[in-house]
């Protein structure tokens, strides 16, 4: 049933960014990976019409930057995925049964980014093509959340090829999340785990844009069975380090802190030995440790992208004038409303 009980209204979306705690690329192979959504959005503004019958194609959403408000150009692959997203959902409209009724459809899609995170591996394609969907199937009477994530898979796998879909289903669940075998895990790890231990998260900026195909294909060069299985037994021992911490009232956060860096610092050295990290990723991650973090390392597919740090709460701050830095908090999934969002 659509969101809308009368015509030429507004709906809004909100979708998150996400980062990658442990699992990059070993994830591909059937390994585990965990995921966290950041309180880092990409919000979505479409108008919302009603006639007797859909239009033959949908629009294109305008991109706007968060900082300035400028206008931005659509990257020919984002375009495409766009198109595919678009294409399929007409088709799933104009094929259910509509009988008498009118339909609702959006005019107009304007989608707000922070354009430095585009290509930073915090999954800002996944959000963007969420956002687009979620207000093109909102609008209609067809909207599901596995109706969402099956259209903006289209998407993602024309820009970086055949995806496990862990992006998209972090952007539209959030909090942290545990992936195997192309599913969600029923593991329940609280969104405010590395909160409740006094843990603060920092996102580093490297300024290089990252390709995940190249990534992903320099790993699959390089044969590296061995070290995908070791970044897979890494994961599998933060999973069971952020699941017992959450059912321990009496855990200690040092012993946690620590035991959370030492997972954290092995994934990091994993990557590097996959080839996917490149001097810009190791000033990053220095400068997350010169910030105060005791744990740093890629997020992403690597060649470029962020680094993602921890920090103990209240520890003093120190700046690094020369990187974006930005403290972060886990976010929220995807939402959907008739009334703005708070971003």
């Amino acid at each position: 049933m659509s969101l809308l009980e009368s015509p030429a209204l507004e709906l809004y979306t909100r979708a998150p960014l996400k980062a990658i705690l442990s699992g990059e690329h070993s994830v591909v192979y059937g390994y585990p990976c965990i995921a966290m959504a950041l309180d880092l959005y990409t919000s979505g503004r479409a108008r919302v019409i009603r006639d007797a019958k859909y239009p033959s194609s949908f629009p294109f959403p305008v991109l706007v930057d968060k900082e300035t408000g400028g206008r931005l150009d659509l990257s020919s692959s984002m375009r495409e995925a766009l198109r595919l997203v678009n294409e399929e959902i007409l088709i799933r409209l104009t094929t259910t049964e509509q009988s008498d009724k009118a339909c609702y459809y959006c005019e107009s899609v304007e989608i707000t980014v922070h354009k430095w995170a585009l290509g930073k591996g915090l999954g800002s394609s996944a959000s963007i093509l969420v956002t687009h969907a979620a207000l093109l199937l909102a609008a209609s009477s067809i909207y599901s959340l596995s109706l969402l994530f099956d259209v903006s898979l289209l998407g993602e796998n024309y820009i970086h090829g055949q995806t496990t879909g862990m992006d998209l289903k972090t952007v539209i669940y959030g909090g942290i999340q545990v992936y195997s075998h192309k599913t969600l895990c029923s593991s329940q790890i609280p969104s405010d785990i590395l909160l409740a231990h006094g843990i603060k998260i920092l996102i580093a900026d490297s300024d290089i844009t990252k390709s995940t195909a190249q990534a992903v294909k320099l790993v699959r060069q390089r044969q590296s069975d061995d070290t995908l299985a070791q970044i897979g037994s890494v994961s599998e021992s933060l999973i069971e380090l952020l699941s017992s911490a959450s059912n321990a009232s009496n855990a200690s956060d040092e012993d946690f802190r620590l035991a959370l860096s030492s997972i954290i610092q092995q994934n990091h050295a994993l990557l590097c030995s996959l080839g996917v990290s490149v001097p810009q990723i190791e000033r990053s991650r220095e400068a997350l440790y010169r910030t105060g973090c005791f744990a740093a390392k890629l997020t992403g597919a690597g060649l470029g992208g962020c680094c993602i740090g921890l920090r103990r709460q209240g520890d003093t701050t120190m700046t690094d004038s020369n990187m974006r830095i930005l403290e972060v908090s886990v976010g929220e999934g995807l939402m959907v409303t008739k009334m703005p969002c708070q971003v």
